[in-house]
């Protein structure tokens, strides 16, 4: 389009220096001329049209594209700010039961060493005094009654609690 225009321009120059042969005055364009630079103009039209449509049904999907990334960006706004409160709600939660778990700790440990230092003293009980010679009595069974065939054949026998208290 632009070489005809060029065309047709540098041809209406070169016809303007001219004198017409056909009796026209030289500032007038002819019919066909005309028709050419209308026609050219329609199709110029046409496609600047075309142009204009594209780009407006360009500009409606971007501007779709857009509104969605909106609400996608809306979405995961909220969605974070979501999580972030969670977030802090678990870490408060995380902070007492460490600081439970802390003095719970502590308590075990004391407990822990408590018991050890009583079973520490009771050893220590026990030797002192067993040094000192205390004894505790050793239980003497009840006798079983002898059957009378037994005493005959064993009459010298010595009941066994007795060897024991002897070697005492």
């Amino acid at each position: 389009m632009r070489s005809e225009r060029g065309m047709s321009s540098s041809t209406s120059s070169s016809r303007s220096s001219r004198v017409p042969h056909s009796g026209q005055l030289p500032g007038r364009p002819t019919s066909s001329r005309l028709e050419t630079q209308q026609q050219l103009h329609e199709d110029l039209t046409e496609e600047l049209a075309g142009l204009a449509a594209q780009l407006k049904s360009n500009t409606q999907a971007i501007e779709g594209r857009l509104k969605e990334r909106g609400q996608l960006l809306d979405s995961t706004e909220a969605a974070l700010d979501t999580s972030v409160q969670r977030t802090k709600e678990s870490k408060e939660r995380a902070t007492r039961v460490h600081r439970r778990g802390r003095v719970n700790f502590c308590l075990t440990c004391l407990v822990m060493l408590i018991i050890g230092l009583a079973f520490a003293a009771m050893y220590v009980f026990i030797k002192v005094t067993r040094l000192a010679g205390y004894r505790a009595p050793v239980p003497v069974p009840a006798a079983a009654p002898v059957p009378a065939a037994a005493e005959s054949v064993l009459p010298d026998a010595v009941p066994e609690y007795e060897e024991h208290y002897a070697e005492l």
